[in-house]
This record gives C-alpha cells, sequence and structure tokens, in this order.
C-alpha cells in the first residue's frame, strides 16, 4: 500500500509546488459502472463471464499544466467484479474493493457555455477487501502475489492492478460535470504458483457513467 500512496502524494505535493501561478481546481465525483473479468487459460482460450453492475466514488485535482489541457489525479474507492463460474458452482459474484489511483492527461474546451472534457490515462489500483458469493456458496478470497498452497475453498488474486482509463463528457458553468469513461485492466490478475509465473490470466475490463463537481465554480 505504502508504495502506491507515498509516491500519489509526493505527485500531488510536487503539482501544487509547480503551479502556483496556474490554475488549480478540486472536486469531489462517482461512477455507476458495469465491469467484468477477462479470462484466459494456460491455453489462450477465452472463458465467458457477465457483467456486474459496480461503483466507485473519491476524489480529484485538476492542474492546469497548458491553455485547455489538464492533469487530473484521483484517489477512489472502487469495486470491480463479475458474474461467472467455479469449478461447479454456477452465478458465482465476484466483488473486488480497491483503493485505486487513476492519473490523467485532460482536455478542457469551452463549448456552449460549459466545457467539453476528454482525457485518459494509466491507474494504479491496490485490492483492500473482496467477496465470492452465489446463492448457498460462499468462498474466501485473499490477496497473494506468489502462492504456495492452494486451499479448495479460496480463490486468490493478487493485490495490485494497474490499467488505463478513457472518458468524454461535459462540464456545466455552476461546475457539474456528467462523463462516459471505460477502463481496461493491463495486470493479470493471477498469482505466481511457487514462483512460477501463472499461464492462464484474469483481467478487469468496464464501462460507466460519471457525475463530479467542481469546487469554487
Amino acid at each position: 500500500m505504502k508504495k502506491i500512496l507515498i509516491p500519489a502524494i509526493a505527485l500531488l505535493l510536487f503539482l501544487s509546488a509547480g503551479t502556483t501561478s496556474a490554475q488549480v481546481a478540486f472536486g469531489i465525483k462517482g461512477s455507476f459502472d458495469m465491469f467484468n473479468l477477462a479470462f484466459k487459460d494456460a491455453d489462450g482460450d477465452k472463458d465467458q463471464a457477465t457483467m456486474i453492475p459496480t461503483f466507485d466514488v473519491g476524489v480529484f485535482a485538476e492542474f492546469q499544466v497548458a491553455d485547455e489541457f489538464y492533469l487530473r489525479p484521483e484517489l477512489l474507492f472502487a469495486q470491480k467484479g463479475a458474474k461467472n463460474e467455479y469449478a461447479l458452482i454456477d452465478d458465482v459474484t465476484t466483488r473486488i474493493s480497491y483503493l485505486e489511483l487513476p492519473i490523467n492527461l485532460m482536455y478542457k474546451g469551452p463549448l456552449s457555455g460549459g466545457n467539453v472534457l476528454v482525457g485518459f490515462g494509466p491507474y494504479f489500483a491496490y485490492g483492500v477487501a473482496g467477496t465470492i458469493k452465489s446463492d448457498n456458496v460462499s468462498l474466501d478470497l485473499e490477496f497473494v502475489n506468489d502462492l504456495e498452497d492452494a486451499n479448495e475453498f479460496t480463490v486468490y488474486y493478487k493485490p495490485f492492478d494497474m490499467g488505463a482509463k478513457v472518458f468524454a463528457g461535459y462540464e456545466l458553468a455552476a461546475g457539474l460535470q456528467v462523463m462516459l469513461n471505460a477502463s481496461l485492466g493491463i495486470a493479470n490478475m493471477e498469482p505466481d504458483y511457487r514462483g512460477e509465473k501463472s499461464e492462464s490470466s484474469t483481467k478487469h475490463v468496464g464501462f460507466g457513467l460519471t457525475l463530479g463537481y467542481v469546487f469554487g465554480k
């Protein structure tokens, strides 16, 4: 956790110190999302899963780096997951909660009394909790980077996740933002097994609708 939070705080302090003469804004946001888990086995075959509704909520800052261009770091509590099958258990819903740090480059240009918003950038996340349940079965979820011994009633994932985000939307003159977003994980969540890389992969993928508010408009 410290490996993520300490660089994030250092980045924010650096940007704050370097933008005293530029425009800086702060805000809050929340998203209603639909997420899935993209599974691929050792042979490269994809397994089917179903999207589930999830959410994220948090804060953000907008640091102006050039005319109409901003760096937008966010700090979120984000939930992701999917509905799929484990062995002989049907309709298993996986929900994983993360502390997530997206760092987006954003274009904000005037349009019809407000601003059009377009952004993209990487995100870094660390798992803090999770549940894996069906109607009558509950499995344990454990975060581990290198698995030594497995329990048949436990699902194991790496705690660290990273990927890319894109969004587009509109900001009203009063500071309300409405955006569509998409997220694609690039880090394999499957842990190593006794020092050997997993030949299968599991990655997050999702999209959603974001509402935000910028203070001081």
